[in-house]
């Protein structure tokens, strides 16, 4: 329908806007559910399941386990710097 309302090229542009849109729609019903479970239902969810960023969905949870410490979300990176601190090498930590 949208290659035959704005021609090819507009029409592929809808149709990539269409899918970023459906994209962040499953995010947010998945927020919606997690919070309504959360909330109302008062169940805990699992650590694995837990939304932390519906912008950045590889946003973890870093936690050091020591009381007091405040939780921090992003992702553990190792990075190897030279000692006049230039960066040789970086890697992304997986879960």
């Amino acid at each position: 329908m949208a290659l035959e309302v704005f021609g090819l090229q507009e029409g592929k542009k809808v149709i990539e806007q269409e899918h970023i849109i459906e994209h962040y729609m499953a995010h947010a019903k998945r927020q919606i559910s997690q919070t309504r479970t959360r909330v109302i239902d008062g169940i805990k969810a699992p650590h694995a399941e837990k939304v932390f960023s519906i912008f950045q969905e590889h946003t973890e949870c870093i936690s050091e386990g020591n009381a007091g410490v405040p939780v921090e979300l992003g992702l553990r990176v190792c990075i190897i710097e030279h000692q006049y601190g230039f960066i040789l090498h970086h890697n992304v930590m997986k879960k």
